[in-house]
């Protein structure tokens, strides 16, 4: 039964490996001893990232400033692509060992027209706080920090979803000359091989980074995600080798309140649950209840094809919360002793391979390619302009602060300047590559025609990425009239 449960769910993201029974031993996989290569912890940021919930000013902090990083070197093989970039890695406060444990750096595709703006953690009168990295437009030129927004209005649709494939995508305020004012939310059907990641902020003390909306490539597409590790002593020089499996994370990511990464691995059980870990399959967004936008991916595309992939991977999560089906192991040592046990055919050994070698890593439709001399020295320069990144942004955000304390910070925008290396211009998909204008189309092209059974929002000050979408009027309770609304029938929204 649990054969089959399984099955059902490798036909999606597992179909990324294409492995062959026999393949799954880790005898290549071996670091120092001064090396301890995770099981389960969080993923890099710029590999994935899930939506922003709960208290902005919530976010965790380290009781102690992180170490010195180590100088991070790319591996050896890259996946093919010009356009493929060395995002490195940074260090993460672990509250359940006490410690700072090393987010290593990931090869990665970037989301058309985006560049990567480094987190940073920052001094606190609580500790030191990390400000979240973000996939930045292209063009823009240095941070712009906003008031805070007001707290969302958003409550759901109160039409019905166009069909199966649909998710919700929640409103959100946009900041228009000197207020705020409310965008509602839309239904939005899946786009197979593109996740639509929505609008959100990212918080600061210095205020708030306004993330528009924008396409990102699946999971199995975005490049190579390298295994976060625990050193015993800081090395002067890392170089990372062991991969996270990407067809074990559908069985196997969560999300936790206050970290603004996904993890994976095993974090099932009461006391994970008490802790704030929650499956990406049951996150709740807001008062609307919007879901993960990666979940809300993989659901609508399976919904589409008739596999019945949201039954059978909850199955599989509460199995595994139970204790009914074997849990993701926690080490290399424990991932091969378990292999033993429960077999190596590639239907369950998928499920259990959380690590594996770098050369069995290759994302769909790619190959891992050698990194020549000029290109690691390409890689090392861009991400030690990354590195001065995350330095300028904090020390901008110190001198922000500085500068108005006492004073109205919050009420109007702010600009400093970051310097952020740009990405390249082009785009992968399917194994070819997009230019600027099929990216455009994609961004701007119908997906489908709106019922004329349900009603259609007239929206002011629309970002032109929405115009493939359906959008509903959100219902607002009584005691939401002093709250910005939409009036149907193309009314000017209420300012804030």
């Amino acid at each position: 039964m649990k054969s089959r449960l399984w099955s059902c769910l490798c036909s999606g993201l597992m179909g990324v490996a294409c492995l062959l029974p026999g393949r799954f031993a880790v005898a290549e996989t071996k670091q120092s001893d001064n090396v301890q290569v995770l099981g389960r912890g969080p993923i890099h940021e710029a590999f994935a990232q899930p939506l922003p919930s709960g208290d902005p000013k919530a976010l965790a902090t380290a009781p102690q400033p992180p170490p010195e990083p180590p100088q991070e070197q790319p591996p050896a093989q890259k996946p093919e692509g010009d356009s493929v970039q060395w995002v490195p890695g940074y260090w993460q406060w672990d509250d359940v060992s006490g410690k700072f444990i090393w987010v290593t750096g990931v090869w990665r595709e970037p989301p058309p027209k985006r560049k990567w703006v480094p987190g940073a953690y920052r001094p606190t009168d609580k500790g030191y706080q990390w400000s979240p990295g973000y996939w930045a437009p292209q063009g823009q030129d240095g941070l712009n920090y906003l008031p805070p927004p007001p707290a969302s209005v958003d409550e759901g649709p109160n039409a019905a979803a166009p069909d199966d494939t649909a998710n919700w995508v929640p409103g959100c305020w946009i900041w228009r000359e000197e207020h705020y004012v409310w965008r509602p939310g839309y239904w939005l059907t899946c786009r197979p091989g593109w996740v639509w990641q929505p609008a959100h902020y990212v918080y600061s003390p210095a205020g708030c980074l306004f993330v528009a909306g924008y396409w990102d490539y699946p999971l199995e597409a975005r490049g190579v995600l390298f295994a976060p590790v625990c050193f015993s002593v800081c090395p002067a020089v890392w170089t990372p080798s062991i991969c996270v499996g990407i067809g074990c994370l559908p069985g196997a990511l969560f999300v936790r309140t206050g970290c603004c990464s996904y993890f994976y691995g095993d974090y099932f059980g009461a006391s994970f649950v008490a802790c704030g870990f929650t499956p990406w399959l049951s996150v709740s967004i807001g008062r609307g209840g919007c879901c993960d936008p990666l979940w809300g991916y993989y659901r609508g595309y399976y919904a589409g094809l008739g596999v019945s992939y949201a039954s059978n991977l909850r199955t599989l999560y509460a199995d595994r919360h139970a204790g009914r089906a074997a849990r993701p192991p926690h080490s290399l040592h424990q991932q091969h002793a378990v292999l033993k046990q429960h077999g190596q055919s590639a239907t369950g050994a998928e499920s259990l391979t959380v690590l594996r070698p770098l050369s069995e890593s290759a994302p769909k439709d790619r190959r891992l390619v050698e990194l020549s001399q000029q290109e690691r020295d390409r890689q090392n320069r861009r991400a030690t302009r990354l590195h001065q990144a995350a330095t300028q942004r904090v020390r901008s955000e110190h001198e922000l602060i500085t500068k108005h304390e006492g004073t109205s910070l919050h009420t109007s925008p702010r600009h400093v300047d970051v310097q952020v290396p740009r990405s390249q211009h082009t785009s992968h998909q399917g194994g070819q590559e997009l230019s600027s204008s099929a990216v455009r189309k994609l961004e701007t092209q119908q997906q489908y025609s709106v019922p004329r059974s349900l009603p259609r929002m007239e929206v002011q000050h629309q970002l032109p990425t929405q115009q493939s979408v359906f959008r509903s009027q959100p219902s607002f309770q009584q005691s939401h009239r002093a709250t910005p609304s939409f009036r149907s029938g193309g009314g000017k929204p209420h300012r804030k």
